[in-house]
């Protein structure tokens, strides 16, 4: 159990470290909003509303856990982001595939693959689940002995 509580201090850790310039962004925008909105047009004073809002929504939650059993170890890491619908979770983990656009969320679309080639890999298999607006629970199996391959002088 003590790995959980390390995986816990570390995303303690991230998440705070991720919140000071989440402050500092919500506060000039503020200032922003507050003594120049009479200069903007409706679309300019919609999208630093929008800003405002995601910004001080970041309460961003995310956990993470792990559990042996038999052979293997199961990860997981939970969020409460936008989450996206099941039914194309197995586009996630394809090359260059992506569910939302850029103007969405940035990204390249390789991450998750990347995770996937690595797990399968070490024997292991990776998963999503997710219900839209509610976060998602992204999860990866290895065995709890990765056997090395042996190298083969080129």
């Amino acid at each position: 159990m003590r790995l959980n509580k390390d995986l816990e201090a570390f995303s303690f850790s991230v998440s705070h470290d991720l919140r000071a310039p989440l402050r500092a962004i919500a506060g000039f925008t503020r200032m922003i909003f507050d003594e120049h909105s009479e200069q903007f047009d409706q679309d300019a004073r919609r999208l630093l509303g929008i800003v405002m809002r995601n910004v001080n929504a970041k309460h961003a939650v995310v956990q993470v856990s792990c559990r042996s059993s038999g052979d293997e170890n199961t990860y997981w890491v939970k969020d409460n982001g936008v989450g996206f619908n099941t039914e194309y979770a197995d586009r996630l983990f394809k090359v260059f595939s992506r569910l939302h656009s850029d103007d969405e969320f940035e990204g390249t679309g390789i991450g998750l693959a990347n995770v996937q080639r690595i797990i399968e890999r070490h024997g292991g298999t990776v998963g999503a689940q997710s219900t839209p607006g509610e976060g998602a629970t992204f999860s990866f199996t290895v065995p709890r002995i990765i056997k090395v391959p042996a190298q083969t002088d080129p």
